[in-house]
């Protein structure tokens, strides 16, 4: 999306640009940045560059989503939670999440549980869903 060098590419740039690819035939735009020249990104820290990812992704949205583009905001998103709010907030349509599920492969899984979407495990594997259940069974018959 930018570059962080002065004068570099713009927020303003990857919006023309977005528009063009829509002619092409493109529907989603990954909203990143950084990591074109050392010196722009040297400066980055991990928590600047979070917040830096969503911040373009809610810059872009609102520029491409009436052409029928969707945006996806990218950038150490971890938690259910912070995804939900990401989209809900209109930020963007969609989240990546990479590194996360690297460390976590079931990661969607997870976060239906938390989030309520899948609260009785019926998204896991039948060898996993069912014991978790149980799991969770068990545990509220312990708290009484």
């Amino acid at each position: 999306m930018v570059d962080g060098e002065d004068g570099g590419w713009s927020v303003a740039d990857s919006v023309a640009l977005a528009k063009r690819l829509y002619e092409c035939g493109v529907d989603v735009i990954d909203c990143s940045s950084g990591g074109i020249t050392v010196p722009a990104t040297a400066n980055m820290t991990p928590r600047s560059m979070t917040v830096s990812q969503i911040q373009y992704a809610a810059e872009v949205c609102p520029a491409i989503e009436p052409l029928g583009m969707t945006t996806m905001a990218v950038g150490q998103i971890t938690e259910a939670v912070q995804a939900e709010k990401i989209i809900e907030s209109g930020k963007a349509n969609l989240v990546a999440i990479g590194r996360e599920m690297l460390f976590n492969p079931n990661w969607a899984l997870h976060a239906a549980v938390e989030l309520g979407v899948d609260p009785e495990y019926g998204q896991w594997p039948k060898q996993y869903g069912s014991w978790l259940q149980r799991r969770v069974l068990l545990d509220l018959d312990q708290r009484s």
